[in-house]
Order: C-alpha cells, then structure tokens, then sequence
C-alpha cells in the first residue's frame, strides 16, 4: 500500500492525515499547526460576537424608537384633530338646519295668529277663513310633533382605518443617500374629472388643491376640509405656502392672492413692478416672494415679505435668468438659501434642471434631463427626503430622482393607471401625486 508525503514536509515525513479543511495530508505536526491556526481564527471572532451580544443586551427599545412612536403620536393626534373637526362641522350644520327648521315654524304661526286676531278684531270670519285656519293649524302641529320625534334623519358612515395607513419598513433606512425610491401602493386617493386638478399645494398639515373652479383644502388623509368658490373667470398659475404669512400664496396670469387656510378667505395683493408681467411661477423663502413671468428669456422678481404687502427688490433678466430662446418652466425655494428650476430650450427642445442661489441666482450645478422632452404639460418637481429631488415626467409616467448634488440616481415608474401630473412630500414621508383623474397619497419606502 503506498504512503502519501506530508504536502507541507515533502518526502521527508509521511502524513498521517488528510485534511477535509485543505484537502491536503499533513503530518502530525503541520497537523496540529493546522488545528492552532483554524482555532486562534475562532478567537477574535468570539471576541466580535461577544462584543455584538452586549451591544444587542443593551440597546434600549424605548429610546431607539421615540422618534417612531412621536410621528405615530402625531398622527394619531392629527386624525383626532381632523374627527373633532368633522365631528364640529356637522354639529354646526344639524343645529343650523334644527334651528332654520323652527325659526320656519315660528314664523308661519306668528303669522296665523296675527290673520286669526286680525279676524276676530274685525269680526268678519267665514267658514272657509276657519277650515283654512284649521288645516294650516294642523299642519304646523304636525311638523312640530314631526320635530319632537324625530328632528332629523341621519345617515353615518362608520369610520374604517385600513393598515396600510402606516406602513413600516425595517430592512432600510430612509435618510441613507444610497437607498432607492420606492412608493407604496396608494393608500388613499380623490377621484376627479379629466384635469380637473389644475394646481396643489402643501403645508405641514393640509393640502390645497385647485378643483376649477373650487380651491379645497384636505388633510394629509384627503378628507375634506373647507372649500371656497374664487372667482368664475380665475385662471390659477401657481400656488405655494408661505412660511412667514402663515398663508397660502395664489398666482393667476396677471395677480397675486393670499388665502387663508382658517377661514378660506381670499384676498388680493398689489405686486408693484414698473412693468406688470405674464406670471408664470411663485415660490417662497423665510423672508422673499419670488416670481417669474410667462416669456422666452425669462424674468425673475424678488419682493420682500411685509405682513400686508409685497414689496418689490429686484429684477433678474436674460441671460442671468437664462437664455432669450429659454424659458423657466417651473421654480421652488428649498428653504437651504437655494432654488431649483426647470430650464426649456425651444431651439433644442432640451431641458436642464438646475439649482442656484437665492440672491444672485448664478448657477450652483446643473443636469441635463435628457428623459424630457417639451411637451403641453409643464415638468413639475418637488423637494423630497433630504433637498434631494424628485423631477415629474408626464409624457413617460415616470418619476426622476435626483441628489442633492446634481446627480441622476434613479427613474422610477409611476403604475397606477394615469401619468403624474404634481407631487409633494410632506414631513412624514408621505407622498401626494396628482393624475388627470385622480390624487394619490402613497407612502416612501
């Protein structure tokens, strides 16, 4: 029987063993040499889990997750806050309706008895004077004992929360840079006609949508709110919050209104240029309202914020703004000294989205979105996470995802039945999309 050569020694030993760790015959000294170094590699590594076991032991589940629990808090508090407020709306309605009802009641038999002493005063009754009377009589005994009963019918839907309303996600973290965008299924959605939803803005805890001719306020469940009627002929632009007003801030083609989300009053304020403009576009800083006008070779407005007044500070044209064959499609204020804008080529039909400063408006980076293409539709965007953000594209159904540095990360495909028209982020990451038809809430993942 042949012997086989320890494969470290060489022919001088004979092993004695083979190795199922190397696969190699070893003798009995690199053997045990073998069996040395396998168990001083376990060592550090009992170290390691050692070390994770009393990381593991003393993590605190409580403060790990109060920041969990403070928007779960928050939420819960903002759904009894918009109950409480159905719930007072419709407390207001049933005794406006009771008390309209009985004021009725009260009229038509002040009336009767003033025809009856009137009667008797003059003393010329007739026996159809009195059965009219009496029937008249009956009938307002009728709806009176109607009212005792049964004041009013009532018909309440009751109230379903479905789970997915919250939704965790524990395998990733939303604030990591690498983390793709995902979207949840819709969780709630608005049904509207064709383009119905003209334009939309957002606060930290409601949604103004424009339904033409009607600006309605929702909550971030999209219940509704309150709602007014502006004006039949009111073109709207644009429409943003403003942070120091504590308003909502209207543009049409040639005004500026401010609404207030309390009471849905809407009023007018004068914007003073030397020439009034086309306007196109409004967003807002801590401290300036920014505007720029419908025309190639754009231009840009800046008023300082007064509490009743805009007042005018100055004026960007072409090419500071941008080219006399380009045109700013759409702007927002990210509220970090920056604003972000959609630059259209007519000559190229080329778009580039750019970020710039505030003050001087001179360009800071900007990318080419080369997946868009000028269309009817204007590319609307919004801020998400953290001043990254997300680029609408209608004519594709997609979402453009973008880094705060100017970096294209990721296309995300918009399936659900109709093209993204807008969309906002509010502060609990959830995501608000508006369609031709309809207006999604999803969640980010």
């Amino acid at each position: 029987m042949s012997t086989q050569s320890c494969s470290i020694c060489g022919p001088k030993r004979t092993s004695r063993a083979l190795c199922n760790c190397c696969k190699e015959y070893l003798c009995l000294d690199h053997l045990k040499e073998h069996d040395d170094l396998l168990n001083a590699q376990l060592e550090p590594l009992i170290d390691n889990i050692n070390q994770l076991a009393d990381r593991l032991q003393q993590v605190n589940v409580d403060s790990l997750l109060q920041p969990i629990h403070i928007q779960l808090d928050q939420w819960k508090q903002e759904a009894f806050q918009s109950i409480e407020r159905i719930y007072e709306q419709k407390s207001n309605e049933l005794n406006e309706l009771i008390s309209k009802k009985l004021n009725h009641l009260r009229q038509e038999t002040e009336q009767i008895q003033t025809k009856i002493a009137q009667v008797i005063r003059n003393q010329d009754a007739s026996n159809e004077q009195i059965d009219v009377f009496v029937k008249t009589i009956q009938n307002l005994e009728k709806e009176t004992t109607d009212i005792d009963i049964k004041p009013i019918n009532i018909n309440i839907r009751p109230l379903i929360l479905e789970d997915n309303y919250i939704i965790f996600n524990v395998e990733k973290q939303i604030n990591n840079n690498n983390d793709p965008l995902m979207l949840s299924p819709i969780i709630q959605t608005i049904s509207s006609s064709a383009n119905d939803v003209d334009c939309i803005a957002c606060n930290d805890t409601c949604i103004l949508l424009h339904h033409h001719p009607t600006l309605c306020l929702y909550d971030f469940n999209l219940n509704l709110i309150k709602q007014t009627h502006p004006y039949p002929d009111m073109s709207i632009a644009d429409m943003c919050w403003s942070l120091a007003l504590n308003r909502f801030v209207i543009l049409t083609d040639y005004d500026v209104f401010v609404l207030n989300d309390k009471t849905m009053s809407l009023e007018k304020w004068d914007i003073r240029t030397r020439k009034k403009g086309h306007w196109h576009s409004v967003t807002c800083s801590s401290e300036y309202l920014y505007l720029t006008a419908y025309k190639w070779g754009t231009n840009a407005y800046q008023f300082n914020i007064r509490p009743s007044s805009f007042v005018f500070n100055r004026k960007w044209t072409s090419p500071t703004t941008c080219v006399k064959d380009e045109s700013i499609d759409h702007f927002l204020h990210n509220n970090n000294n920056q604003i972000a804008m959609i630059v259209q080529n007519r000559i190229n039909n080329n778009k580039h989205f750019q970020l710039r400063s505030d003050q001087t408006l001179q360009c800071i980076w900007s990318i080419e979105l080369k997946q868009c293409q000028m269309t009817v539709h204007r590319n609307r965007f919004c801020s998400i996470r953290e001043n990254e953000w997300l680029i609408i594209n209608s004519n594709q159904s997609h979402l453009l995802y973008i880094s705060r540095d100017g970096i294209f990360k990721q296309i995300v495909d918009y399936n659900f039945n109709q093209p993204p028209r807008w969309a906002f982020q509010n502060k609990s990451n959830f995501l608000l999309v508006t369609t031709n038809h309809s207006v999604n809430l999803h969640q980010l993942l």
